[in-house]
């Protein structure tokens, strides 16, 4: 008997091994996962909670290479069509920067057990309860300041992005409040203006380990030299970041894909300061260029903690 007449009943891999290698295909390419889901109802009930595992909802940018393109309204008609536990369960990075405010409401209430928040372009006062509820890890979002970090929806907080912060409110006070936030140890920040008040309050927060300040065009750069004497240029954990917006998204999507973001950047260049301190001429101020590569490059600095 030849392979082509082998019955199927003797040719199936056993269900444990074409699960796997299902799997291995949707994992290595997220994109690929809507295709897949159309071979076999097993097939869909394995592969499609990746399809969620990040969302990224937004107007501006393309996805990631390999990762599949997400609209407000496909993710309204999944929210609908699935029960509640579907979203909580397997929706763990969520970036939303498109939709009203309602059509944000019924995402954020949906997906329960997000860890890493990014809403870059909106406050967070109209989803309190939401977020609250949702009690991420990891939050970037426009600070108007209109929230107090003493809120308990920052109570799981380690790293904190905030945008756009210090025109509505003394800046001084909101980044004394920083303290408020239990377990914060990553803070970064952009500024449309440079204020000599933010550095103190900032440095004074004891539980920070990484305190990162981005820039985003050449305009900005002219004021190193005034960061550098004015700010926290003594201090190990300040580390300043250059980058062009349009990396933006770029940089989230690939930090919640595979880790690799700003955020490892700054610890390779912080742990890079802390073995220098044998060489005193090492200036501890940091003005690093954000790309792809150089994030990449600085992985297995930034878990090792060697340069």
């Amino acid at each position: 008997m030849d392979a082509n007449s082998t019955p199927m009943s003797i040719r199936k891999l056993p269900n444990e091994l074409e699960r796997v290698i299902f799997l291995d295909a949707a994992i290595s390419r997220p994109a690929n996962i809507p295709a897949l889901i159309l071979v076999a109802w097993r097939v869909k009930h394995w592969v499609e909670p990746l399809l969620y595992h990040i969302v990224c909802l937004s107007r501006i940018g393309a996805p990631m290479e390999g990762y599949p393109r997400f609209t407000i309204e496909v993710m309204l008609r999944a929210i609908q069509r699935k029960p509640a536990s579907f979203f909580h369960d397997n929706v763990q990075h969520l970036c939303l920067n498109s939709g009203s405010t309602a059509q944000q409401a019924a995402i954020l209430t949906a997906c329960t057990g997000v860890t890493n928040l990014c809403i870059p372009n909106h406050s967070l006062e109209s989803h309190l309860d939401a977020i609250d509820a949702m009690a991420p890890c990891r939050l970037m979002f426009l600070h108007d300041l209109s929230v107090s970090f003493g809120h308990s929806m920052f109570r799981n907080i380690t790293h904190l992005s905030v945008e756009d912060v210090g025109n509505t409110r003394d800046e001084g006070s909101w980044a004394a409040d920083l303290h408020l936030i239990p377990n914060l140890t990553h803070f970064s920040f952009y500024l449309d203006n440079i204020s000599r008040e933010l550095g103190p309050p900032i440095a004074a927060c004891p539980r920070l380990q990484c305190i990162v300040m981005h820039c985003y065009n050449n305009l900005e750069m002219m004021h190193v030299e005034e960061i550098e004497q004015a700010w926290l240029s003594n201090d190990i954990r300040f580390v300043m970041i250059r980058w062009d917006r349009h990396d933006f998204f770029g940089d989230w999507q690939r930090g919640a894909a595979t880790g690799q973001d700003f955020w490892v950047l700054a610890e390779a260049s912080i742990a890079a300061k802390r073995a220098s301190d044998l060489h005193p001429r090492m200036p501890k101020f940091s003005s690093l260029r954000l790309t792809a590569a150089r994030v990449s490059d600085c992985v297995p600095t930034a878990m090792t903690g060697k340069q």
